[in-house]
């Protein structure tokens, strides 16, 4: 068998490792906080309250729902609802080692005002 010629050894190895090295790039990449969520606590136990505070303040009852779906869709929240009735939006932001998870919830009424919305936040690392 004959073996290969060293350029196309070194261009198999060079490939090789611009795979790598892009996946491992893509890997630290986050995506930007979005400005609802911009200037929080560091720390993951306070990060609830000052959201469900700034939420509050920024939506108090009576606000449209459409108003807060149309807001956190333009950050880039992901829309749903659960089965009880209670709408939600969800926001992850994704490092190397940590996910983590910023939760809206919210209740609103027969003419889709808001009665009541809460933030959340989840982190999970390796």
């Amino acid at each position: 068998m004959k073996p290969f010629p060293s350029s196309v050894v070194m261009l198999l190895v060079g490939a090789g490792v611009g795979v790598v090295a892009t996946f491992a790039w893509q890997a630290f990449q986050t995506k930007p906080l979005p400005p609802i969520l911009q200037g929080l606590p560091h720390n993951s136990s306070e990060i609830e309250a000052s959201l469900g505070k700034r939420l509050r303040e920024k939506y108090p009852v009576g606000t449209l729902q459409s108003t807060l779906v149309a807001t956190l869709s333009e950050q880039g929240f992901v829309i749903a609802d659960r089965s009880d009735g209670h709408l939600w939006a969800h926001f992850e932001s994704s490092a190397a080692v940590c996910q983590e998870s910023y939760l809206v919830t919210w209740v609103v009424d027969s003419e889709a005002k808001l009665t009541d919305i809460n933030g959340g936040f989840h982190e999970s690392c390796l």
